[in-house]
């Protein structure tokens, strides 16, 4: 089964659209793999800079399974949003809150600012109609 030899270092090269591994070796992990028992990861030692993936594939049926049955979906329920939203941890998680506060004002200013310039617009609209000896008809 491939699952004992590592997965080849492979890069997208734009110029013959096609996935290679020139330039590129892929090096043996740790002895006897992860010390944390994390899944085994592929280590390349590239010539250049690049977006890299690790490609293997199934060989026979039970690799395969054994694969499909390790696939864990993430999910996030309404009541993971209200356990979330319910519970703030503002000393752990400052940078968050403060990021996400200053893109929320920064938001509305934007708002307000558009509301303004379109509104301003329709005024501008509505003078000009009315200098041309037309009736001005207001937007509903």
């Amino acid at each position: 089964a491939t699952a004992d030899l590592p997965a080849p270092c492979q890069y997208w090269d734009v110029v013959f659209e096609k996935w290679s591994s020139e330039g590129c070796e892929t090096l043996p992990g740790p002895p006897g793999g992860a010390a944390d028992g994390s899944p085994p990861a592929v280590y390349c030692a590239c010539s250049h800079l690049t977006d890299f993936a690790g490609v293997s594939f199934p060989t026979d049926r039970e690799e395969l399974l054994h694969q499909l049955s390790d696939i864990h979906v993430n999910t996030f329920s309404a009541s993971d949003a209200v356990d979330a939203l319910g519970h703030w941890d503002w000393e752990t998680n400052a940078a968050i809150y403060e990021t996400l506060f200053t893109i929320s004002v920064l938001n509305l200013v934007c708002l307000v600012v558009g509301c303004a310039l379109d509104w301003r617009q329709e005024e501008r609209r509505l003078k000009a109609q009315e200098r041309r000896g037309g009736r001005a008809l207001r937007a509903p």
